[in-house]
């Protein structure tokens, strides 16, 4: 098999000076010689290469619709549901990075707890000493209950 790699000799006194024999031509190598660097036209110009992608996004992007509306439909249940659990999942982290905020400042966690205390205190002596109380309480809380999830009662007629 013929050797591949150019043959490499030096010549002349000076020893940057070199020959490069590569396929029976001669190159000489002369590092003090100034060259010309000549620059290569560009074979597009850069305006339509960016309008040519644009133009490929704008039809992708006109496709979408379709697919998207399409796979919307056939799982729309399973979407909501996912979305749904999701936002909770956040909405827990959020809440607890907040209280986890507040824990840190000095004197709130404990204002908070005297805060819970005096109120489940306040409820206590307040509606359960005697039945009619606790009726109240009942009632007072039904009431809460309907004003929040809705009247079961003016649903159904």
């Amino acid at each position: 098999m013929e050797d591949m790699e150019p043959n490499v000799e030096q010549s002349g006194k000076n020893p940057e000076e070199m020959t490069v024999d590569a396929d029976q031509s001669q190159v000489d190598i002369n590092p003090e010689e100034a060259g010309v660097l000549t620059k290569l036209p560009r074979e597009d110009n850069p305006q339509e290469q960016w309008q040519a992608t644009l133009a490929q996004i704008y039809a992708f992007l006109k496709q979408l619709p379709g697919p998207v509306v399409d796979f919307y439909n056939n799982y729309s249940q399973a979407i909501l549901i996912a979305g749904i659990v999701f936002g909770t999942f956040v909405g827990v982290k959020v809440l607890f990075a907040a209280l986890g905020a507040l824990n840190e400042i000095p004197l709130v966690a404990p204002t908070f707890e005297l805060v819970g205390i005096f109120y489940t205190a306040w409820l206590l002596f307040r509606y359960l000493p005697t039945a009619e109380k606790r009726k109240e309480f009942k009632k007072d809380f039904e009431s809460l209950k309907d004003q929040v999830f809705g009247d079961e009662e003016s649903a159904d007629s």
